[in-house]
């Protein structure tokens, strides 16, 4: 998994945010490079839910979008989004990376729900999306995620009750 995130250069660009491509896999996302896999013209972490898609696009060390996306939406052309963090400049990128990987489950109550138009910045071109490589997640991380998240879940449950 280090050699995911180290082959293309960004443990030279800050410590911060190679710790933070590192955390996305580590918590079960999908690494997506798109272009040639030596030298993608940009990489994409993705995070299925039922109804709701994770995902930060990076096309450069200070060029991220972060959104959560409808599911049956094109993850590489969304129309719409949930919530989305545009960073462009290495501090708003680092929050970007930070901010998707602290968004909460989306059944939970602060959860973004309603939809907004998705900015052009999630989008992938056409021509850039061949050749791609996938990296699948380990299902170890996926669950943890998943299991950490829920854990958040309940726990709003219960504090709104007490209240």
């Amino acid at each position: 998994m280090y050699l995911d995130v180290c082959e293309f250069g960004f443990e030279n660009r800050g410590r911060r945010f190679f710790e933070l491509l590192i955390a996305l896999r580590l918590d079960g996302f999908t690494l997506e490079l798109f272009g040639d896999s030596r030298a993608p013209t940009a990489i994409a972490y993705t995070f299925h839910w039922a109804g709701w898609v994770d995902r930060v696009l990076i096309r450069s060390f200070d060029r991220v979008a972060a959104a959560r996306i409808p599911a049956g939406d094109d993850v590489n052309a969304p129309e719409t989004v949930a919530w989305a963090y545009l960073g462009y400049d290495v501090g708003m990128a680092l929050h970007a990376l930070q901010a998707l990987l602290t968004l909460p489950h989306p059944d939970h109550p602060d959860a973004p729900a309603s939809t907004t138009p998705a900015p052009r910045d999630l989008h992938v071109p056409v021509g850039d999306r061949v050749p791609s490589t996938t990296r699948p997640p380990s299902p170890l991380g996926q669950m943890r995620r998943v299991c950490r998240l829920t854990y958040d879940l309940s726990t709003a449950g219960a504090s709104s009750a007490l209240r």
